[in-house]
């Protein structure tokens, strides 16, 4: 058995279930997840609330008990959990891989059966050997209701996602990147390059404050806002949506990082932002080599 800990939003969970799925595979076990960061509510000051959010997918799935849990690591509430989890985090038992670092190690990938994954593994190379169970585990089955006419000009039109990630980024220290003159200069010339590669694009916007977008995006070439009212239950109709259409244009963020990679081809045009982080961390592994990166 492997154990993925899932930890932050739906993009984020994808990446630690994509992982986890790979080794599972390479040792021909069953993968579980542990959702006890997810659920738990302890208060700090720039913790922000998750939900287990891969249950709109229809995948073969368990969670793991906490019985199946404590055989790696402590749970919080348990008296030794500081200790025992503080010891593990030095002594790096065997029966836990812990990522370290954000470039790709291919190390990780030899991780045996019975073991506990920490980390947030955002680099296709980790997954890439089962793209195809990946991406089918990921596609949206249901169909989109309220939001089919749009759904079928998406698959009509030479459909472009256009992402624009916003709110908590706004205060955060580390993401903020897409702000100011940075985030003026991406989207101008992500615009202009992909207009030069395909012909009659349409613009579909994306974003967690599509008002703001209404109110302030401005393209002289054909776009149309995808409202609130597309987003479904966790955000599932609009992640359906996105990864229908045939190019994108993504902020620095997970949620339409998967919807390229999931519509990635041949044909496909995926431009992101060069920069992924405000800092200098390094970190310039989450894009596919075959991306255009500005």
């Amino acid at each position: 058995m492997i154990i993925s800990r899932l930890i932050g939003g739906l993009g984020n969970q994808m990446f630690q279930y994509a992982f986890g799925k790979a080794i599972s595979v390479r040792n021909n076990t069953e993968l579980k997840v542990d959702i006890t960061h997810l659920n738990s509510r302890y208060n700090t000051k720039s913790m922000i609330f998750r939900n287990y959010d891969l249950d709109i997918f229809n995948l073969d799935l368990k969670i793991a008990s906490k019985e199946e849990i404590s055989q790696f690591i402590m749970p919080k509430g348990n008296t030794t959990y500081t200790i025992y989890n503080l010891l593990n985090k030095f002594h790096r038992y065997k029966n836990i891989v812990s990522e370290n670092g954000n470039g790709f190690n291919e190390e990780y990938l030899k991780a045996k059966d019975n073991c506990y994954l920490i980390g947030y593994w955002q680099n296709h190379k980790y997954f890439s050997e089962i793209s195809g169970i990946i991406k089918k585990g990921f596609l949206i089955n249901d169909s989109l209701s309220e939001s089919e006419n749009i759904f079928r000009e998406i698959a009509n039109t030479n459909s472009v996602c256009l992402s624009y990630r916003r709110k908590e980024y706004l205060q955060d220290k580390y993401l903020g990147t897409l702000t100011g003159s940075y985030f003026d200069y991406y989207y101008k010339n992500a615009i202009e390059l992909l207009c030069s590669k395909t012909s009659d694009p349409v613009f579909y916007i994306f974003s967690d404050d599509i008002e703001w977008c209404r109110k302030n995006v401005k393209i002289d070439k054909k776009h149309v806002f995808i409202g609130d009212e597309h987003s479904g239950y966790k955000f599932k109709n609009k992640f359906k949506l996105m990864y229908s259409c045939k190019h994108f244009i993504i902020p620095n963020s997970t949620f339409p990082w998967w919807a390229a990679w999931i519509a990635d081809s041949k044909e496909t045009i995926v431009i992101a932002p060069k920069k992924w982080y405000v800092s200098d961390i390094k970190y310039d592994n989450i894009v596919p080599e075959k991306w255009f990166r500005l």
